[in-house]
């Protein structure tokens, strides 16, 4: 299943139905979401690194938000 899918791809690129820009998006989310799933794997065998890295971006974004409505509010 994942060739045929591979091939159409490749044929809708080839035929100009997809310009090269998307499909290189498409192949790069694609590549990202494999290396991201094999990462995650790796990552899974040491218990709750996952969920101590998952914690500590939470947080980071947390803060990030915080910063800029603190930024909103000062004057420019």
């Amino acid at each position: 299943m994942h060739l045929e899918i591979a091939q159409y791809a490749l044929g809708a690129l080839s035929g100009g139905l997809v310009g090269l820009s998307l499909g290189l998006f498409g192949g790069g989310g694609v590549a990202g979401g494999m290396l991201g799933a094999f990462a995650a794997r790796q990552m899974a065998r040491a218990r709750g690194l996952l969920n101590t890295l998952f914690a500590g971006l939470i947080f980071v974004v947390a803060a990030y938000m915080l910063w800029r409505t603190a930024m909103s509010f000062m004057p420019a």
